[in-house]
Formats: C-alpha cells, structure tokens, sequence
C-alpha cells in the first residue's frame, strides 16, 4: 500500500490507513497526538504504539474500535507479544481514564503509574458526558465516568456513541493537540461511516448523502470507498443522526467545537488545498448564522461530481 500523508477532516481532525503511521515527523507536524483505529487488530496497534512510543517519547493516546472477530485473533502469542499487547493496552487505558478525569497535564509524570499492571478504575469527579465510554451502560441513560480498556467492541449505535465521545473527550483536553483515525485501508467502509457521523454531530440538519460527499472532497485518492452501498444501511449511523437530531448533543453553529472555513476543493480533485491553505475559524469565534462557514463547504463539495 502506497503511503499517503493524513487526510484533513476538520480543524484537529485527520484520517488516513496504517501506513499513516509509519511517518512520525509528519504526525508531528501536524500535532496529532491521539489516535483511534477501526476494526484494526491490537497486536497490529500494539506494534504501531510501541513503534511510535520513541518519536512521541510515549506522550500519545491510542483507542481501538475492535470487533469480536479481531479480538479472537489475539488470544494466542508468545511471552514477548502478550507483554507488548499488555503494555499499549495498560498505558492507554490508564491515560484515558486520566483524561476523562480532568487532567489537563495528562502526559505528566505518568511512567512510573503505567508500567504497574493491573490499570485500577478511577472514578470521575465531574466529566458526566462521556458516557458510553463506560463498560457499563445505565439503562436510564445516564452518563458513566470512566473507562474499563482502551478497546471497544460495541456495535451499532453505540460504536457511533463512543466514537464521537472519543472524538469529544480528545477535543476537549488541549485544543492545539490533533486526532488521527485510522482504518488497515483508510478507504473503507467502516471508517467513512464513522467520518460521516462527525459531520451528522455538527450539523444533524445535513442528508448522510450530502455529508458522504463532504468526506470525498477531504480525501486525496481516487480509488471509490470499498462497500459504499452500506454506508446508507448502516443501521448504526442512520440510529446515530436521529439521536443526535433528537437529543440536540451536537456540535453546530454557535458551539465550541470549532467551525470550518473554505472549501477543501475548488472544481475538481486536482484543485484541492494543502494543510496549510486550509483556513479554520477560531472556536470562540461568532459565527453569523446557521448557513456558515460549515454549510459554505458542504455545498462546495456537492457541486464535485466523483
């Protein structure tokens, strides 16, 4: 698989495939310091943390939305890789559930913590928003505190729940830090569903078809999205955008979030801007209405033809 740089989404948002990872300096240079995979198998994310651990000097956080199947996979290795697996699963649950608690100086003095197993559960003092983080759920729905593992095998709704809160909990804790979502491929199915639910959080009023477009427009291959026709099966994402129409926990115009500016093309794919051309508006920044800056780059992007 040929390597291409991480695809921007949104202002601290980028996606890509695995083989994003391969190239530290250019992580770094556009500040991404958390991570979430998608259906990619922990001994393969366990590699790829230890790999990065050097260059980051271990200040990075990985989260893994893994199915059972994947999970299966894993149960048979030799002393060496259960210790790498154990470890990039101790260090990073042990950072999310600091990072669910507040702690705004989450990489500080923390070795010495991780390096103890087994991780115990710390309780939350008052981040009641990230709920379906939790092992487990309340039936009323009531918001938990705190995570049991950095690996998540929820399916449907509730993998889009705990992806957004992911992408929440991450956003929240340093503005300047960047996210990076990766899938084996980044051309996948799954991956873009999941994409196309952030769109959804920031603005529900916006058709999955509309917001599918917008993320072909971030992308910069050619090749057409594997499985496309089951992203508008996908009981989880349509179960999703009527979740966040109806319990109103989006991002839109007006929230704190951050909005976006300009349009990632101009007429076609060869016209698209660079990183550094992409303009974002500051988070405390008003915006004018609800036909912004957001809406501008959706309607952008659907006068592409793909």
């Amino acid at each position: 698989m040929d390597y291409v740089p991480p695809q921007k989404l949104d202002s601290n948002v980028y996606f890509g495939s695995l083989t994003t990872l391969t190239d530290p300096l250019s992580l770094q240079q556009r500040n991404i310091r958390y991570f979430i995979g998608v259906d990619i198998p922990s001994i393969v994310f366990a590699n790829a943390y230890d790999m990065l651990c050097r260059p980051y000097n271990e200040e990075l956080v990985m989260a893994n939305l893994e199915n059972d199947m994947l999970m299966n996979t894993n149960e048979c290795h030799d002393e060496n890789t259960e210790e790498l697996i154990s470890k990039y699963r101790r260090n990073n649950t042990y950072l999310l559930q600091k990072l669910q608690n507040g702690g705004n100086e989450v990489f500080e003095k923390y070795t010495t913590a991780m390096v103890t197993p087994p991780v115990t559960p710390v309780g939350s003092r008052s981040h009641q928003r990230f709920s379906y983080l939790d092992g487990e759920k309340p039936v009323n729905g009531a918001l938990g505190m705190q995570v049991s593992s950095n690996t998540f095998n929820e399916y449907s709704l509730d993998r889009f729940k705990i992806f957004n809160e992911l992408i929440s909990l991450f956003r929240n804790t340093n503005g300047n830090d960047n996210i990076l979502v990766v899938s084996e491929s980044g051309n996948d199915h799954e991956l873009i569903t999941l994409l196309i639910s952030l769109i959804l959080k920031k603005d529900p009023s916006i058709a999955i078809m509309d917001a599918l477009q917008f993320v072909k427009c971030c992308r910069v291959v050619d090749e057409p999205i594997l499985k496309e026709e089951q992203i508008f099966w996908s009981s989880g994402l349509i179960g999703y955008h009527e979740h966040v129409k109806t319990t109103g926990m989006f991002w839109g115009p007006g929230s704190s979030m951050g909005h976006l500016a300009g349009s990632p093309v101009r007429t076609n794919r060869k016209n698209r801007n660079t990183d550094s051309q992409d303009q974002i508006v500051s988070p405390t920044a008003k915006i004018a209405s609800s036909d912004g800056c957001f809406q501008r780059r959706i309607a952008s992007c659907k006068r592409v033809r793909f």
